[in-house]
């Protein structure tokens, strides 16, 4: 039976990771909608195309919302980071650093387990500034769709109408849900 020490040491533990994790998820996040505002300001949007002109309430309001999440999301992030440091110094627990994956196939930028990425098929990593949309990953589909004879290659799709299959229910989530990064968030707790 554990001791109250042992309890103790394990539930300061599980604070020490649930901040830990929060403040992984919320970076990632606010890499995403940094992405995303980034995209509209740039008038590419996931769900339409909007105006760039400064007269244009709904790009101006869904900036300005955006900004607002960003705000949040870095004061949350930031305290959590605070409260984890804390726990960490008070205990002594070791926080950890994020372990290296690799490096973005584009432009070299490393990749950590706590970062938002791409994993190709083929083990490729693409950092989040080089993720593929889904409607790039539509295109890439639809173009091995079309060769003969069918060979997905990595994909490893067994057969043509397997792969069709995956394409419109592709399709489906891009009419209900808008463009968007395909990014793999396997982030971990440091530590």
């Amino acid at each position: 039976m554990a001791d109250q020490t042992e309890i103790e040491a394990a539930t300061i533990k599980g604070r020490l990771d649930t901040y830990c994790l929060m403040a992984v998820h919320l970076r990632a996040g606010a890499e995403i909608i940094q992405r995303e505002r980034d995209m509209i300001v740039s008038g590419i949007t996931m769900n339409c195309v909007l105006s760039t002109d400064p007269d244009d309430a709904e790009a101006v309001g869904a900036i300005a919302q955006m900004d607002r999440w960003l705000a949040k999301t870095a004061g949350i992030s930031a305290a959590a980071d605070v409260i984890a440091k804390g726990i960490a110094d008070d205990t002594g627990a070791d926080v950890g650093a994020p372990e290296r994956l690799g490096s973005c196939e584009s432009c070299s930028k490393p990749i950590t387990d706590v970062d938002a990425y791409n994993q190709t098929a083929d083990g490729c990593f693409l950092c989040i500034d080089h993720a593929p949309l889904l409607s790039d990953v539509i295109r890439q589909h639809r173009k091995i769709l079309a060769t003969e004879p069918f060979d997905s290659g990595p994909l490893e799709y067994d057969t043509r109408e397997e792969m069709k299959a995956v394409v419109i229910g592709m399709e489906i989530s891009l009419a209900d849900n808008g463009d968007h990064l395909i990014l793999d968030q396997h982030a971990r707790v440091p530590g």
